[in-house]
């Protein structure tokens, strides 16, 4: 009796409990590696935010050469920047205008390679021709 007992209870855990436990694992597993990849990323949060308390810790006059670096910088830069975009547009219009001149010439091309057919066809049209001339002319000489 006892023995039969253990038996239906070892049953019992194989048939509900191991399915509950293997889900529950799982999901575990889950949770560890959601877990990790947050821990990551606070970390990463809190170094900015290291670096930001730094920046604004740091006394006015430093903050103030920062931004006229940064200000000196782009004054500097400005000139080059401007030179750039105008040829950039420069560059732009040469391109658009040689996409232009193929497309005239794409064109120009599918309209020759159009009658160049329609030439070949009559050249082999007037082959024929010809070739009927010969053999009539040839028959005639026959007789």
């Amino acid at each position: 009796m006892l023995l039969s007992g253990f038996i239906n209870f070892v049953k019992f855990t194989e048939k509900y409990c191991d399915p509950f436990l293997k889900e529950t694992r799982e999901r575990t597993d889950t949770l560890i590696t959601e877990r990790e990849r947050l821990s990551e990323q606070t970390i990463e949060v809190d170094r900015k935010i290291a670096e930001l308390k730094y920046v604004f810790a740091l006394p006015p006059t430093c903050l103030t050469r920062l931004i006229t670096g940064h200000r000196t910088r782009i004054e500097k830069d400005t000139p080059l920047l401007q030179q750039l975009e105008k040829e950039n547009r420069e560059l732009r219009e040469i391109l658009l205008s040689s996409q232009d001149l193929h497309r005239k010439y794409q064109s120009q091309l599918e309209q020759y390679k159009l009658e160049r057919s329609e030439l070949v066809a009559t050249r082999v049209g007037l082959a024929y021709v010809l070739c009927s001339v010969i053999n009539v002319l040839l028959g005639r000489a026959k007789q």
